[in-house]
């Protein structure tokens, strides 16, 4: 079939889907319809949020009520919308409900998984979209000050805990802390990292009970802004009394990992090689890494990644990615060493990737020791 007319389709909640959000700027918790023919781009909305989308959506965005569409069901809807627009072919995006693009391909109504990003120029932010992302940055930091003013008032019990404010100090209790910071300063953050111990040889371990001195201790914010939607992400770590020096010395290498590949960041370098002046520092200061009995260590994730509507977005800097940096981007660099036997170290800041090198976003110190 030659396929004369395409559109664009999504359907999803703007809560849940940055696309969606990306698209139309109307934050809604129930799942509606987006759409763009030719110049055309327009949502559907149910009377309950009629008023309010015709309000808050972006300029350029056109609002239809699913009073205009026959049926009850989404999909008899989107097949009144596809005649009405003279559709043959959706284009939707990866995370499409199966059971809609089954329907409309029953009508004889082709569905075109985009498999790329569904929208390209997410990956490189406005001035605004990088001031918004910013600010959840600006919210992270304000929320791992107050981790840091504890772990300075906390002291050392003669069992080697922190106790804070009189009770032994557990991760459940910094990560309380971290989220009242946030929501204090606008924003919600939700399983964040204040890992201790071994439990920071796993990247993504959360953390849980107490948290012991001279051991490290990952504390990793990522507040979304309610406002927004747009994110912040931040990662440090920190040791309360003193380090082993295997620990001093891991965390040296990791903080001139990163400091190295900062520094190689500009528009038109892959995002593969900053990935491996991270690795190869790592390597050269003796960490090696690999899988022993099934247990992966040393430099064992990506040195980055892209952040807006999503904490994890494009462009990946990691050793798959071959595609270069673009001006714009916004990215984190956060190398990070993990070993089942102490631990692990990372340490996560944020850049703008612009045409010459990289614009830093952190204004918090980056220290490892805290008396």
């Amino acid at each position: 079939m030659s396929i004369k007319n395409k559109g664009r389709l999504i359907y999803a909640a703007s809560l849940n889907s940055a696309d969606m959000l990306y698209a139309c700027g109307f934050k809604a918790p129930d799942n509606f319809i987006y759409f763009e023919v030719g110049d055309l781009k327009a949502i559907v909305a149910s009377p309950l949020e009629y008023n309010r989308a015709c309000n808050e959506v972006k300029s350029g965005i056109e609002v239809f009520s699913t009073d205009d569409f026959k049926g009850k069901k989404v999909t008899l809807k989107l097949l009144e919308l596809s005649k009405k627009q003279s559709i043959q072919c959706w284009q939707v995006p990866k995370d499409f409900p199966l059971y809609i693009a089954d329907f409309l391909r029953d009508k004889n109504i082709k569905i075109e998984c985009v498999e790329e990003e569904f929208f390209a120029t997410r990956a490189n932010k406005s001035n605004n979209e990088i001031s918004l992302i910013t600010e959840g940055l600006r919210v992270a930091e304000c929320a791992m000050s107050r981790v840091v003013d504890i772990l300075k008032e906390s002291t050392i019990d003669n069992e080697g805990f922190l106790r804070f404010e009189q009770k032994v100090l557990t991760s459940e209790k910094l990560r309380i802390e971290i989220e009242i910071e946030s929501i204090k300063n606008g924003a919600i953050a939700i399983e964040t990292i204040t890992s201790s111990g071994l439990q920071t040889s796993e990247p993504h371990n959360i953390g849980n009970g107490a948290i012991c001195a001279n051991q490290p201790i990952v504390v990793d914010i990522f507040p979304r802004m309610s406002g927004s939607g747009y994110w912040g992400d931040l990662t440090r770590t920190y040791v309360k009394g003193k380090p082993s020096d295997e620990l001093q010395r891991a965390y040296d290498a990791v903080k001139l990992a990163r400091d190295n590949a900062k520094c190689a960041v500009k528009a038109g370098v892959k995002a593969s090689d900053i990935h491996k002046i991270a690795f190869d520092t790592l390597k050269e200061a003796g960490f090696p890494t690999g899988v022993s009995q099934k247990k992966h260590y040393g430099f064992i994730h990506g040195v980055g990644h892209g952040v807006g509507l999503e904490i994890h977005e494009g462009p990946r800097v990691s050793p798959l990615n071959q595609d270069t940096l673009k001006a714009g981007n916004v990215i984190t660099i956060e190398p990070g060493l993990y070993y089942p036997e102490w631990g692990g170290i990372r340490l996560e800041d944020m850049v703008v990737v612009e045409e010459s090198g990289c614009k830093e976003l952190n204004k918090i110190d980056t220290f490892f020791i805290i008396d």
